[in-house]
């Protein structure tokens, strides 16, 4: 028997299914949101992390070419005036507690320090010691933060000392025998010093404390507990001796998106007289 009934919803139906439709999207939604920040949030966290692993690793190339911690530079630099600590120039007290600088005598090499194939420059002492020489030349290699950067500079020796030349191929020339450049606020820019080669390396962003422990061996537990109360000239004998050091780095969070300043820390030694 054929029957004129047709299947299909009632007008109730639709709406209560619309209703659900629309709950379940908005919970869609609202867990993709959540996801989103949450993904940005952990790339920024991610970067904060990088940022601060970046700093510690450069101190910690730099210091397989160290010989000895500074409170001052012993070379000397024509754009000082940039210092935080102007007029005083580079001391390792730097501006306060949270704001140090580290400042490393580091021996002077023939090409990158990352290079295999370098060579630790030497002067010719008059003796017979080139090529290899008796007589090491140092940089200084000065970390300093400044408008919340942490900024690296190198010191190299404008010239060589009076009477004395360089082992290499060009003994007469500092620049062409030494692989480091003199750097400074901007570089080879008008104004900057007619020895500055390279601009200040900008290391890590955003920095709210940069502080430095030193120990007097590498398996010393207990730091030099009164190094920034020394004047610059004992300061300079007690850290000619130190043999690590601890640096506490902490970068700037957002609190506006519930992200902290993240801080970071690593116990480094000198590594500079292994295989030299």
């Amino acid at each position: 028997m054929y029957s004129s009934r047709r299947s299909g919803f009632t007008v109730p139906e639709i709406l209560i299914a619309m209703a659900i439709a629309s709950i379940i999207l908005v919970g869609i939604m609202t867990l993709f949101v959540s996801l989103t920040a949450n993904s940005a949030t952990t790339v920024k966290i991610a970067d904060q992390i990088r940022n601060n692993d970046s700093a510690i690793t450069n101190i910690e190339n730099d210091l397989r070419l160290t010989k000895s911690f500074r409170a001052t530079p012993l070379l000397a630099d024509s754009n000082a005036s940039v210092s935080p600590l102007q007029p005083d120039g580079w001391v390792y007290k730097g501006v306060d507690s949270t704001h140090r600088m580290l400042i490393l005598q580091t021996y002077a090499t023939s090409a990158n320090p990352k290079t295999d194939g370098r060579d630790v420059v030497y002067r010719d002492d008059g003796l017979g010691g080139c090529p290899v020489g008796r007589d090491p030349v140092y940089n200084n290699i000065i970390y300093f933060v400044k408008d919340s950067v942490l900024y690296r500079r190198t010191l190299v020796e404008a010239s060589p000392p009076t009477g004395t030349t360089y082992c290499g191929s060009t003994p007469t020339n500092s620049v062409a025998t030494i692989a480091q450049k003199q750097t400074c606020a901007n570089g080879q820019a008008t104004g900057m010093p007619a020895n500055c080669r390279e601009r200040d390396v900008a290391i890590a962003k955003g920095i709210t404390r940069f502080d430095i422990q030193y120990y007097e061996a590498a398996g010393s537990s207990t730091a030099i507990s009164d190094i920034y109360t020394l004047d610059n000239t004992t300061a300079n004998s007690t850290l000619s001796t130190a043999e690590a050091i601890r640096i506490d780095i902490a970068t700037q969070g957002e609190p506006t998106e519930n992200i902290e300043d993240l801080s970071s820390y690593r116990r480094l030694s000198k590594g500079a007289t292994r295989g030299y």
